[in-house]
């Protein structure tokens, strides 16, 4: 049963393994250090006054993803959506599972109304995010990304509190 749970040091190192993977795809396209990745644990994770709230996907005791809520804007109810999975996982409905419990978390618990995301087009899985993120809540951005030499539209898409 796919779960979210607190986010370790030890994870935040194996989830940085992926993103430097797939570079393009992130809006922090620099490449991070383990050490980076451990500031990023203690100054962002480990910090109860974040604007961002970060967790392990696990399946049983697998770590599966790290997924978040960031850039949380509790004066206006929204939160931007963080989901990376392991890319030996992927395409095992874990992604799916995974924005589920995101959802559930922001709205739910936190009390959110909108979570937001962006996905470049240069990224193989954008679309996971169009096949997922409501039809009628999708817009496309010109020049949202310069990668590889070239300038990418994007993917703008949100869910409402239901």
């Amino acid at each position: 049963m796919l779960k979210l749970s607190p986010l370790t040091n030890e994870y935040c190192i194996e989830a940085n393994k992926w993103r430097l993977e797939a570079r393009e795809t992130l809006r922090t396209p620099y490449m991070k250090t383990d050490e980076m990745q451990k500031r990023f644990f203690e100054d962002v994770v480990c910090d109860p006054r974040s604007n961002h709230r970060y967790f392990a996907v696990m399946e049983g005791k697998q770590f599966i993803g790290m997924g978040g809520l960031c850039n949380i804007e509790w004066e206006n109810g929204r939160a931007e959506i963080s989901l990376i999975v392991n890319p030996m996982l992927q395409k095992r409905g874990y992604g799916k599972g995974a924005v589920e419990l995101l959802l559930y978390e922001a709205f739910s618990n936190y009390r959110l109304f909108i979570v937001h995301g962006e996905c470049y087009e240069c990224n193989i899985d954008i679309g996971f995010w169009k096949k997922i993120a409501p039809q009628n809540n999708q817009i496309i951005i010109p020049k949202r990304k310069y990668w590889n030499g070239n300038f990418w539209r994007s993917l703008y898409f949100w869910w409402d509190r239901p």
